[in-house]
């Protein structure tokens, strides 16, 4: 219980937030019944994983404990949320952050089989042991229902505050990618990528993978993407015939395909892209893989 002068010093401070949905959880639950300890058991070991790369890592570049301190993880059912406290803007936290969103979009899809959808604001937040809150909560989460394919987008205030940050947007050009209907998202592709950002100190800090690695990764992601359509083509039963449902999902799934396709191209490794067409069985939308 917090006592009364504890909590007359609580306010809410600036902080990066992101805000994680893990897909899939209702109709694994409603459609698989006599599975879902199985899907509890992979997204449990998924999450833990996670939980221990991000209280693991050492290089927040910070040394002000205070005013901008480690990250902060909170899970609950298949949400994440991911906070980190920052004023003023900090282009070289904020870029390891991204770098770290994406390192969890790679480990849930290359390893488990699970995609993410999600958000990244920055805003006033409030975060302790029991309670979360804030403003920054609420954009996170109504942005997120807007990122609509498995991507985790950034807000747009986020963006211009980084564009009005001297160096500007190309300190994290690196991680994001603009999409097509002009939503900017983390781009694990991308980040995966060799390059070297210059540290405050002078120093060269290098987030890439090595040749072997990127090859490993995305590897893993064309099998997991595979058994993923796999998947979706045996859940498409469940839909009804020529339904928008049906159609918003196909968009989903082949949205997926194209972006990994794109970044095998940007990775140069044309081997791992997977040939793919839409075909209708019964009304039902169906995407056949061409190994």
């Amino acid at each position: 219980m917090i006592n009364k002068t504890v909590n007359k010093r609580i306010s809410v401070k600036k902080y990066v937030v992101v805000y994680l949905d893990i897909l899939g959880y209702k109709n694994y639950i409603n459609h698989y019944p006599k599975k879902v300890n199985n899907f509890l058991r992979t997204t449990r070991e998924a999450i833990s994983e996670v939980v221990d790369f991000w209280n693991g890592e050492e290089l927040w570049f910070s040394n002000d404990t205070e005013n901008n301190p480690n990250p902060t993880i909170k899970l609950f059912s298949d949400n994440m949320i991911l906070c980190l406290k920052m004023k003023p803007l900090d282009l070289e936290r904020l870029g390891f952050l991204f770098s770290a969103v994406a390192s969890i979009q790679i480990k849930f899809l290359g390893e488990y089989n699970l995609l993410t959808r999600g958000s990244i604001v920055y805003g006033d937040f409030y975060i302790d042991e029991d309670y979360v809150f804030g403003k920054a909560l609420i954009d996170a989460y109504e942005l997120e229902q807007k990122a609509s394919m498995p991507r985790i987008i950034l807000d747009n205030k986020l963006i211009d505050l980084i564009d009005k940050t001297v160096p500007s947007m190309h300190s994290i050009a690196n991680y994001v990618t603009y999409d097509v209907d002009g939503l900017c998202y983390v781009d694990f592709y991308k980040s995966m990528s060799p390059f070297g950002e210059p540290s405050a100190q002078g120093e060269n800090y290098d987030y890439s993978y090595d040749d072997g690695e990127r090859a490993s990764y995305c590897s893993d992601i064309h099998d997991s993407l595979v058994s993923i359509i796999k998947k979706y083509n045996d859940d498409s039963k469940y839909t009804a015939s020529y339904s928008a449902e049906g159609l918003r999902i196909l968009q989903k799934y082949v949205w997926l395909l194209d972006y990994h396709n794109n970044g095998c191209d940007y990775l140069k490794f044309i081997k791992y892209k997977i040939k793919y067409s839409i075909k209708f069985e019964n009304g039902h939308p169906l995407i056949a893989i061409h190994l």
